[in-house]
């Protein structure tokens, strides 16, 4: 055990092998799997891996939407759904898959997330001034596309997933 796992099991920590941050630009979407694997198992992030990912969130930008997506998936019908999306949010990490939503979870009124009262997210975006990067094709953006490439299962979360958006995508 070269790299010290067995004592890391023992301790719950989840730790990237080699230089997190090296690891993370090779492959941003590992940053989503550690979050991942550590809601599961219950497992902390190193320190290492943790300043890596708050400082590299934003590579996940130029990663495809396919991609993206796929471990969309693997997030949360997983069976740690809730875990997940509580690192996934302290992470900054949530923002990069679902920007338009997780601008609204910011949004408080009375301890719960404000919805505009047309809710629809675009709607108040445009009317706020808001536009999300030009560049970016976020996952939300590209469900409609992804549609038939993806399991029956799938299609029940994109199902939801539209539901909530009032179909905007």
């Amino acid at each position: 055990d070269y790299t010290g796992g067995m004592a890391d099991l023992e301790a719950g920590r989840l730790r990237m092998i080699g230089d997190p941050e090296e690891r993370f630009r090779e492959d941003p979407v590992r940053m989503l799997r550690a979050v991942r694997f550590a809601g599961k198992l219950g497992f902390r992030i190193d320190a290492d891996s943790d300043k890596a990912i708050n400082q590299l969130h934003d590579l996940l930008a130029d990663i495809s939407p396919h991609r993206l997506f796929d471990e969309m998936l693997k997030l949360f019908l997983s069976g740690y759904a809730a875990e997940t999306y509580e690192l996934l949010r302290h992470y900054h990490l949530f923002e990069q898959l679902f920007p338009d939503t997780d601008r609204y979870l910011d949004e408080e009124e009375d301890h719960f997330p404000h919805m505009p009262d047309s809710h629809s997210p675009s709607h108040a975006a445009r009317d706020s001034g808001w536009t999300a990067p030009a560049a970016h094709m976020h996952v939300e953006h590209r469900l409609p596309e992804l549609i038939g490439k993806q399991s029956a299962r799938a299609r029940g979360l994109i199902y939801i997933v539209e539901r909530e958006f009032h179909g905007h995508y």
